[in-house]
């Protein structure tokens, strides 16, 4: 793959830079000089035919589950270079990057959360009604719009269930449901575990997840037997129905899980998003009233006068104001009210 790196053309694909690396391959912003449009290409070197068939698997689900949550594939070609083979696959370009670029550069509210996730249900479930497994769901994998549209994306470990109820287990370790970890094979719940994984990550703005997992003690025991978010925790500004949902989702008894991901989703949707809410520090937040999508309001400390000032559209409501003794009893006030606040 290093040759590709310094091609300027592959194909007829003029290759502008590298967005990423996926499941056994590359990913390249490319100019396709053909239809005069920017694309994505993912690139896999196949050293064989038992290769070659392996990773078109990839592109066989992508052309079976048009979605508009799922990226969408516009060809495979099989390319020789200098002897060598090489998988194309032509997907369609996302230009607002991934999840996980967004959780590391800004703060991700927990009403856009929802709103994206929503999406990114849509498209696994999807993918589950035509006996698809993910298998890798995580925010690396999932893709926004310059409108926070998600596109589930990167289905190199997807597995097709129609002659079996479970898959081999593979993917990405931190977002194994117990039971892969134990008896080594997924299912359609372990998709709803590995999704409720990823949602957590959102909702509570997890950057720099390799490094927080690498800090935990004993992390690998905590992943297999379930209690790694327990021990990780939620925001102390997080929405009790948020909490319960994701709780739900990664429960270690698979009778107490969602059965399935429509089951999931469904849960989202009928939350009633009511403020959302902009952190500017601990001690400072704004946030839109979606109530009526005009109204502003503010919640910030003033360290002199010890006061937590609630201001809406800059006048402060002294009704909802708090005297307050300390900094500490100050973000705690602050973080009640916007997890009373945030959902309805």
């Amino acid at each position: 793959m290093d040759g590709i790196i310094n091609m300027q053309k592959i194909y007829k694909y003029q290759i502008l830079k590298q967005l990423g690396e996926g499941n056994y391959g590359k990913v390249y912003k490319v100019f396709d000089e053909t239809l005069k449009t920017e694309k994505a290409l993912k690139i896999i070197q196949c050293d064989n035919e038992e290769t070659i068939l392996k990773n078109l698997n990839e592109a066989q689900v992508l052309y079976q589950c048009k979605h508009k949550h799922i990226v969408n594939i516009n060809e495979a070609n099989i390319i020789t270079i200098n002897k060598r083979s090489y998988l194309c696959i032509d997907m369609e370009l996302v230009n607002g990057g991934s999840v996980e670029h967004i959780l590391n550069t800004r703060y991700l509210s927990v009403v856009e959360t929802i709103r994206i996730f929503i999406g990114v249900l849509q498209g696994l479930e999807f993918a589950h009604n035509l006996s698809y497994l993910h298998r890798d769901i995580k925010p690396a994998n999932i893709l926004l719009d310059e409108n926070l549209n998600a596109k589930d994306s990167d289905f190199g470990l997807a597995y097709n269930l129609r002659e079996n109820l479970v898959a081999p287990c593979f993917g990405y370790l931190t977002h194994f449901a117990p039971e892969s970890c134990q008896n080594h094979i997924m299912s359609k719940q372990t998709d709803i575990y590995a999704a409720g994984v990823t949602l957590f990550r959102m909702v509570n703005n997890l950057k720099k997840w390799k490094s927080i997992i690498e800090s935990i003690p004993n992390n690998k025991s905590k992943i297999s037997s379930g209690i790694l978010l327990k021990t990780i925790g939620f925001q102390p500004y997080m929405p009790k129905k948020i909490i319960r949902i994701i709780n739900k989702a990664t429960n270690v008894t698979l009778s107490k899980r969602y059965k399935s991901i429509t089951e999931f989703k469904q849960a989202l949707e009928k939350l009633h998003l009511k403020i959302k809410w902009e952190y500017l520090d601990d001690l400072h937040w704004k946030g839109r009233d979606l109530t009526d999508n005009r109204s502003i309001i503010e919640l910030v400390y003033d360290e002199k006068n010890k006061y937590v000032f609630y201001k809406k559209n800059k006048r402060i409501n002294n009704s909802k104001s708090k005297h307050v003794s300390s900094k500490e009893k100050a973000k705690s006030f602050i973080d009640n009210f916007i997890a009373e606040n945030t959902i309805s």
